[in-house]
């Protein structure tokens, strides 16, 4: 029997739980409940080394973080075999199996998947970025006549604290306001 084989190296892509499912699903498992064959999902987060058979053990892990950026997705029949490595460095992508065209698409299929994800989560923190930009024009800020008689008879440099804290605290507010939207 002749085995053909694909492997390279793959742009480092850090991964969000519900999409590490997808591609352990959809894409290399593909989900035949017929088949005969081996999965195996791991990760090293700090000094804890998580092994598991299934994805959905995997995940059921509370110390799994919700974007993992060191894992590993290895996954053989009797025909094929996957490893997906992406733990260090030099994340790597391994197939192998008896059809080329099998081989070569699941290749791309997986790589296609990952780069979609990089630029997805790309645009994503960028718009986070965007959103963490403010800019405060400020014209006129109105004091109340109340607290600035409080004030009068103070020395100014009293009266510039005052000024100054209530210019802090109108940033603050508005930074406040600025993250809930």
């Amino acid at each position: 029997m002749i085995t053909h084989k694909k492997s390279g190296i793959i742009k480092y892509t850090s991964i969000k739980k519900k999409d590490l499912r997808d591609l352990t699903e959809k894409i290399i498992l593909e989900k035949n409940p017929l088949d005969n064959y081996n999965a195996l999902i791991s990760t090293n987060i700090d000094t804890l080394c998580i092994d598991e058979k299934s994805i959905e053990a995997f995940l059921a892990h509370v110390e799994v973080p919700d974007l993992l950026s060191n894992y590993r997705v290895e996954y053989c029949d009797q025909m094929r075999y996957i490893d997906l490595d992406v733990r260090n460095l030099q994340p790597f992508l391994f197939v192998s199996g008896s059809d080329e065209a099998w081989v070569l698409g699941k290749f791309q299929q997986i790589e296609k998947f990952l780069n979609n994800k990089l630029d997805e989560y790309n645009e994503e923190q960028k718009r986070l970025d965007r959103n963490e930009t403010i800019e405060l024009k400020v014209d006129k800020i109105v004091i109340p006549e109340s607290i600035l008689q409080k004030f009068e008879k103070r020395k100014p440099s009293d009266q510039a604290m005052l000024i100054l804290t209530i210019l802090l605290l109108v940033i603050g507010i508005l930074q406040l306001i600025s993250m809930w939207k």
